[in-house]
């Protein structure tokens, strides 16, 4: 449940956002932001084979690997804190085995597993032990799975215990014996205990003595242990008679308590036959009872592009929806597929293809979205359909073994790997979204007649609100905002007002703050963006000091944890004789003079907390002694070749502004012209969230003689009515290259007549909204969040002709 955190005026009316992603998308999209690497090791030769598991209760991780240096390895694991950082020393596992003579056996290890037991607070760490290569043939046969409990505290609880049992008196001479391999591991809450897999394999020719019922078979053997690694029911499934040893993987569904055992196809048929790249799958009951018959899945089903058989292949449990999110990775081309299944198995989508390396570990954030990470050094965040959200590359240098990855609390987690020959490992966070937009939806139209309507018909013709008046907005559940989302984008326009005015948009729930959102005349009509908390209801509160028709689009929403902080309006800075502020602080300083800057401190004032990067804010000018402009910057640099807000002599005109916050919590408000300023914030973005403020910097400018941050779209010429301007923005002023989104302020200068601006990406057609009103010979700006094509493109199409300076303010890497 979500709690509050606290077109005919001219033309349509503005829109502040456009179209920065579906309805339908994933509402929580994020990037990955790493810490530097932590040395956990220094290994002597090469550390392998690296496996983590979290502890909830500690928010801690337990780690282990494979040391290499050693004649015939050993095993170690290590306590990682919350960053990845090593807490105390690491401790030996498993050391080289003996011989019943007590002779040292060249000796390797199956690849160790890890999981935590909420249940017990301990961790059990699975191995196989593999003497094949001894001399003897009793002593080929000294392979077992073998258990070792460790406490929440890295101590060793008890010894080895062997977690299989006696597989038979095979030998096979030379070519091999009875052999348990590679066995992974999960808890399982349902029954306090763990469920382990392996796989079971005999063969050799001529055969003699017995190997557990098998002749000449491969199966996959799954193991019910207690909490003390007591064994319980014991099944073979995924039985057949491939050559090669397929590497099983367990899952546990948070939802249904059930487990899912998936095994490889080891051999790449020739010809048309594509198992190799077909993985095999069974849910199981926590009793190891079979639900449904076994699945088979294609991994690549139309994709011709020769990938490798299947090598391993992952499932995990969403607990956002009870899917079952299936990774897998081939043997030899480097190439990852990811299957979404249902509850039951069924296939809900056809494998995503990723050319990313060799995958080693996967998990889920808990938001539908999910982790993994690569041979290459990289953690890839991924959505429920496999389109990818963000990568990094936390491990820099060269990789030799596949780092693993562990999600922990708040979307946090930590990635261990090598690094040449060290164990390293990587704190890292899920960074949640800022703002995610959606198709402009009309949600409020008090005026009635032809030609008007909302979204869904509701709040449609009730007649302009009286003067002094609050109108109560649903807003949660319309128009495509979900019933959880925190706050919203509005476009809020005021038509038909009986005087000079404001409005102001508050969460219901809370008190009507000393703020405005939106100052208008009675004259034409006003529009101007609006960031609004919503109330644990869903609603927004609309005041309108004038009786005047209130319009309101909805252009984009912060949903349920996302990374930009809505907060109740609040005042910070009124220069008027009579001004008040939230705190007393900055207010009744008198009109600013020309050409002056204001230096305001907003952090630690009206919520924005000490860390915040930036602050979404409603700047006004009032009455200004000439034509104005005012430009909000961080007070730590220049003052740049934008501005934020255009105003004429004698008028009321206010932007929201998303400004970058300096190192001391300050933002400059310069202006060109004598004026009082009021400034209201809104929102912050806390360190390291999702909307990526910058020092604002011009990308387009048709005025001759002025210019933009790097001469580009720099111009001698107002554009035509009716026209499109491509605008190019990834890449320029401080934006990213892979940015999908950007905040901008969009300003008409002098049009020939009035009109609106429209900005949307060149790749997709043009909506039927406006972000700027403007009437003939007017200076208009607003605020505009805007999605970009996919060349990192915006375009611009007016109505009339008109000068157009666009300054780009801030940007979003969130799909």
């Amino acid at each position: 449940m979500r709690t509050s955190r606290f077109a005919s005026i001219i033309t349509t009316a503005a829109s502040a956002l456009i179209v920065l992603t579906s309805v339908t998308a994933t509402p929580v999209d994020a990037r990955v932001e790493p810490e530097p690497p932590k040395v956990v090791v220094a290994g002597d030769i090469q550390n392998r084979n690296h496996e983590i598991a979290h502890n909830p209760e500690r928010n801690e991780y337990f780690a282990v690997w494979e040391d290499f240096g050693t004649v015939a390895g050993e095993i170690y694991g290590q306590r990682l804190a919350a960053d990845g950082s090593p807490l105390d020393a690491p401790i030996k596992i498993a050391a080289q085995g003996h011989n019943d003579d007590g002779n040292l056996l060249q000796q390797s290890f199956m690849p160790p597993k890890v999981a935590y037991n909420a249940a017990t607070n301990q961790y059990l760490v699975v191995f196989g032990r593999d003497a094949s290569g001894a001399d003897d043939i009793e002593d080929r046969r000294f392979a077992v799975v073998l258990g070792r409990l460790v406490s929440d505290m890295g101590a060793l609880v008890g010894g080895e215990v062997p977690l299989n049992p006696p597989l038979g008196t095979a030998q096979t001479g030379l070519a091999g014996a009875c052999y348990p391999r590679y066995p992974d591991v999960v808890a399982d809450p349902n029954t306090g205990g763990y469920v382990l897999a392996y796989t079971k394999i005999f063969y050799g020719n001529p055969v003699r003595g017995t190997c557990d019922g098998l002749e000449n078979e491969v199966t996959t053997t799954v193991q019910a242990l207690s909490g003390s690694l007591g064994r319980g029911t014991r099944v073979d499934v995924l039985t057949n008679s491939e050559e090669g040893t397929p590497i099983p993987a367990l899952g546990h569904n948070p939802v249904t308590n059930q487990i899912m055992v998936t095994r490889s196809f080891t051999e790449l048929r020739a010809g048309a036959n594509r198992d190799g790249r077909r993985f095999e799958a069974q849910i199981l009951t926590s009793a190891l009872t079979p639900v449904g018959s076994i699945l088979t899945v294609d991994v690549d089903p139309v994709d011709p592009i020769y990938s490798g058989p299947v090598m391993r292949a992952i499932p995990v449990g969403d607990p956002a929806t009870g899917n079952w999110f299936v990774a897998s990775t081939t043997r030899f081309a480097g190439t990852i597929w990811t299957n979404l299944l249902d509850r039951n198995g069924a296939s809900l989508r056809t494998g995503t293809r990723s050319d990313s390396g060799v995958m080693q570990s996967v998990d889920a954030v808990g938001d539908g979205t999910f982790v993994f990470s690569t041979n290459r050094g990289d953690i890839f965040h991924v959505r429920a359909d496999g389109s990818e959200i963000h990568q990094t590359a936390p491990f820099s240098g060269q990789i030799y073994e596949t780092p693993s990855v562990a999600i922990g609390a708040d979307g946090t987690g930590v990635a261990v790997g090598a690094k040449g020959a060290d164990t390293v490992a990587v704190g890292f966070s899920v960074v949640a979204p800022g703002i995610l937009t959606l198709p402009p939806a009309r949600l409020l139209e008090t005026r009635s007649g032809s030609g008007v309507s909302t979204v869904d018909g509701e709040a449609l013709g009730d007649g302009p609100v009286p003067g002094g008046q609050v109108k109560v907005l649903q807003v949660a559940g319309r128009g495509g905002v979900p019933a959880d989302a925190e706050a919203v984008n509005l476009n809020v326009s005021a038509a038909q007002a009986s005087g000079v005015g404001f409005i102001t948009v508050y969460p219901c729930d809370a008190d009507q703050p000393t703020a405005s959102n939106l100052n208008y005349t009675s004259s034409g009509a006003a529009s101007a963006a609006a960031f609004a908390t919503l109330s644990a209801a869903g609603t927004v509160c609309l005041y309108t000091s004038a009786s005047a028709h209130l319009i309101v689009d909805v252009n984009g929403f912060v949903p349920d944890g996302g990374s930009v902080s809505p907060l109740v309006p609040a005042r910070l800075l009124d220069s008027r004789p009579t001004g008040e502020t939230i705190d007393g602080v900055s207010q009744r300083l008198g009109r600013v003079g020309a050409n002056s800057t204001t230096t305001l401190k907003v952090t630690g004032r009206g919520g924005v907390t000490s860390d915040a990067d930036a602050v979404v804010v409603n700047a006004t000018a009032i009455k200004p002694s000439t034509g104005a402009f005012l430009t909000v910057y961080p007070c730590d640099q220049d003052q740049p070749s934008a501005s934020s807000l255009n105003a004429a002599a004698g008028s009321i005109v206010n932007n929201l502004v998303v400004a970058k916050v300096s190192a001391a919590g300050t933002i400059c408000v310069f202006s060109s012209a004598a004026t009082d300023l009021v400034v209201d914030v809104a929102a912050f973005v806390p360190a390291g969230g999702g909307l990526l403020s910058i020092v604002p910097a011009r990308l387009l400018e048709t005025r001759a003689g002025l210019d933009t941050v790097d001469g580009q779209s720099a111009t001698t010429s107002p554009v035509g009515a009716m026209s499109r301007t491509s605008l190019r923005v990834a890449g320029r002023g401080g934006v990213s290259e892979d940015a999908t989104g950007a905040v901008l302020n969009v300003a008409a200068i002098r049009p020939d007549t009035g009109g609106f601006i429209t900005a949307y990406p060149c790749d997709e057609d043009r909506p039927e909204a406006s972000n700027v009103n403007f009437t003939a010979g007017s200076i208009v700006s607003n605020a505009v969040v805007v999605k970009l094509s996919a060349s990192g493109d915006v375009c611009l199409y007016s109505t009339s002709g008109t000068d157009l300076a666009v300054d780009v303010v801030g940007y979003t890497v969130d799909a």
